[in-house]
């Protein structure tokens, strides 16, 4: 209520805080529209995070008809005034192609304007761009750093991304310890792709005693979160464990689940 009265009153701050509890349905039933009239009313007012809000709608088509070119329109506003979160959208854009042309190169430019500022999502990008030399000569070094980067500050893409660089040994020695705590972490966070790196360490006994009741769990989870591959290895391990030790897995991956299953198939 003290929201709505600042924001009918011009305050741009809480025009914008009640378009995100609209956006989320915190307090409020989720109101697309009601969202995008509050997040205009702070737009206009050279609001970077309520251009923001707007470039969100625009890209995924919440209350609007989905448009590209509205939601670059949007972010750019927001991007060149510093805001990160829109730098690092429009690298997503100009890396996918989407409403522009594909283009690494300003890709990389967006993401390094929010990753100097110490913006996670756009650091960990740079890392995976630097890692499959996706407009950049590719640097394992750099893949690595940037990577690391966003992985110490709790981002779970960076996170498996150094997983698989330690555990392949890209540019540097495997380091099969490493990698089980970087999988860890991410699985930890819901991402299905590292579960399945660390159900499968555990499968095969790789920095950790072999265990496959617990690789049962993690694999079974990453399976139920989207990640097909996982069903595979799960059902093989299967094959392989007593009625009492198939108890005790399906026990742990229900735990596991709760804990950190990844809700939303396809993200992670």
């Amino acid at each position: 209520e003290w929201y709505l009265k600042a924001a009918r009153q011009g305050s741009a701050a809480a025009q914008v805080r009640l378009a995100r509890l609209y956006v989320k349905g915190l307090g409020v039933q989720r109101d697309y529209w009601e969202a995008m009239k509050w997040s205009r009313k702070a737009a206009v007012q050279g609001n970077a995070e309520a251009q923001t809000i707007i470039g969100d709608m625009f890209l995924e088509g919440f209350g609007v008809p989905q448009d590209y070119a509205e939601a670059y329109k949007w972010y750019l506003r927001a991007a060149e005034q510093g805001w990160v979160g829109s730098q690092h959208n429009i690298g997503v854009m100009y890396q996918k192609g989407m409403g522009v042309t594909r283009d690494y190169g300003k890709a990389m430019q967006w993401y390094l304007k929010a990753a100097v500022q110490g913006y996670a999502p756009a650091q960990s990008n740079i890392g995976n761009m630097y890692l499959e030399g996706l407009g950049v000569r590719q640097d394992y070094s750099e893949a690595l750093n940037w990577s690391l980067k966003a992985a110490e500050q709790g981002d779970a893409v960076a996170q498996y991304t150094l997983a698989t660089i330690y555990q392949e040994g890209r540019g540097i020695p495997a380091d099969k310890k490493e990698a089980l705590k970087w999988y860890q972490k991410a699985a930890e966070q819901g991402h299905a792709m590292a579960q399945y790196g660390l159900g499968s360490m555990y499968h095969f006994g790789q920095a950790t005693a072999q265990d496959d009741i617990t690789a049962y769990a993690w694999l079974g989870i990453a399976a139920a979160g989207g990640f097909t591959p996982a069903q595979d290895s799960r059902d093989a391990i299967e094959s392989q464990l007593s009625p009492e030790d198939l108890e005790r897995a399906r026990a742990l991956a229900r735990e596991l689940w709760d804990k950190y299953g990844n809700k939303v198939p396809g993200e992670g």
